[in-house]
């Protein structure tokens, strides 16, 4: 688990596993473009380079945010989209 902080501010946070992101979020009033990037490349810096998560696949807020950040589809069913990063 990870604490995303902004001047001191949780704002956010992460889970990982070794080559998995279980679950992110940043707080409605932080979702913006420069936090949102920072936010992400923190992710990254501590992930392998080949990550992979799982959303809903109504969640299609998430799953664009993740494609935009560069992730792939890896798999998609009507419940799961399975993103790998590359």
């Amino acid at each position: 688990y990870y604490k995303a902080l902004l001047n001191k501010k949780a704002i956010g946070f992460f889970v990982t596993g070794s080559e998995f992101l279980y679950s992110f979020g940043v707080a409605i009033a932080y979702r913006k473009y420069d936090i949102l990037k920072s936010f992400w490349a923190e992710i990254k810096k501590i992930m392998i380079p080949n990550f992979s998560v799982m959303l809903y696949t109504k969640n299609e807020r998430a799953v664009e945010f993740c494609k935009k950040q560069g992730m792939v589809e890896a798999q998609k069913n009507d419940k799961i989209t399975a993103l790998v990063n590359i």
